[in-house]
């Protein structure tokens, strides 16, 4: 039995599992332990492996894929240099916006308001873009200036 523990509803992140346990005692002898640390946000499932919850979430009391973001990148290789850029269209409101590159961060947009996010790099390098919010799937891309 897979017992899939998981944000509250008054939480920021509803749903969000947490920690997956595949249980192969009785599944009551867990329920014990559950009951006794307090653990009341938990789903059972009879699912054959483990879920990744980058991938699934609870919601309506059951476990379900969490949903992809549905945005479009016309391009993901530009030129260096401030004339050409890559636009982005479709990020989700509300959804926050980081864009680094060799693992420096080089700014986030906490909020997405609206509109089409069109990135210029002045320089050959990749530009990582993560987009995120709860309860999409998380969501990087690539992009990339030469020269």
């Amino acid at each position: 039995m897979l017992f899939a523990l998981h944000d509250g509803k008054d939480s920021d992140t509803p749903g969000r599992i947490h920690q997956a346990n595949k249980y192969f005692g009785d599944p009551d002898d867990y329920r014990k332990v559950l009951k006794e640390q307090d653990i009341t946000e938990v789903v059972e499932s009879l699912s054959v492996g483990l879920l990744p919850p980058e991938k699934h979430w609870v919601t309506n009391g059951e476990i379900h894929n969490r949903p992809m973001m549905e945005l479009s990148i016309d391009k993901t290789t530009i030129k260096a240099g401030g004339n050409d850029f890559a636009s982005i269209i479709g990020i989700p409101k509300g959804a926050k916006v980081v864009v680094s590159t060799s693992g420096m961060h080089l700014w986030t947009i906490e909020k997405w308001e609206s509109g089409i996010l069109e990135v210029e790099i002045p320089v050959p390098c990749q530009y990582r873009l993560d987009v995120t919010l709860w309860p999409y799937q998380d969501l990087y891309a690539v992009l990339e200036a030469v020269s």
